[in-house]
């Protein structure tokens, strides 16, 4: 009888640590994969609006806002998951759902191109402030994502590094994209105002060379009259 209670007794234990811990690594898996594809929906969206050019600067503020909410969610929960004891499988998943992450922003840069195009129409106080990774950004949301793929890939590295299964190992390895995000390819206000200013500058300058090569031209004509009198 007092092997049958203890039997029993341990059993509960097991069944409380799975629920405390078990589940709760079932539910970082569960967040990324769920993030990740209510982004691409909302990135879908956003797609949409811009080739219908009905995205308004105050919808693509609030959609620069969005985006890094969903990122930043699906990065705490990667690091919560990297903390606790995942199994090969569950690692496996987080891979596939970083690797849909990176092919999805990839696959969507002209629309966050655009998005921070549209945004730039704001008066620069009207702009967000983009917080990620602990850095607060108001470049815009393609520099934000730039540096979120950046620790993706990052994530990912560690992530493998823990997978027992060599075969595991390599096949999420193989699958994971290799492509590169440009993050120079979005437009700063400073960057445009410099340009600006670059080429007035160049304008007076030409226009200074012009008028020194007249005055030239108009004193030697005197000169050479002046001579020809004496």
């Amino acid at each position: 009888m007092n092997k049958i209670i203890i039997g029993l007794g341990i059993l509960a234990i097991i069944a409380v640590g799975w629920m405390m811990f078990g589940s709760s690594t079932v539910e970082y898996v569960a967040t990324v994969e769920d993030e990740v594809t209510q982004l691409e929906n909302e990135l879908v969206e956003l797609e949409a609006m811009v080739a219908a050019g009905t995205l308004s600067p105050e919808e693509a503020a609030q959609a620069q806002e969005k985006i890094v909410s969903r990122i930043n969610t699906i990065n705490e929960a990667v690091a919560s998951g990297q903390k606790t004891n995942l199994t090969d499988a569950q690692n496996a998943q987080l891979v596939d759902g970083l690797a849909r992450l990176k092919q999805i922003l990839i696959n969507h840069q002209a629309t966050l191109v655009a998005v921070d195009k549209a945004v730039m129409e704001l008066p620069e106080s009207e702009r967000p402030t983009l917080k990620q990774g602990g850095k607060s950004n108001r470049n815009g949301i393609v520099a934000v994502v730039g540096d979120a793929i950046n620790d993706i890939d990052n994530s990912v590295e560690d992530i493998i590094a823990d997978i027992e299964d060599e075969t595991i190992a390599e096949d999420v390895s193989d699958e994971y994209p290799d492509e590169e995000f440009d993050d120079t390819s979005s437009t700063t206000s400073d960057e445009t105002t410099e340009e600006t200013n670059d080429d007035t500058s160049s304008e007076d300058t030409s226009d200074s060379d012009g008028s020194d090569e007249t005055t030239t031209d108009e004193e030697l004509e005197v000169s050479t009259s002046s001579e020809a009198t004496s």
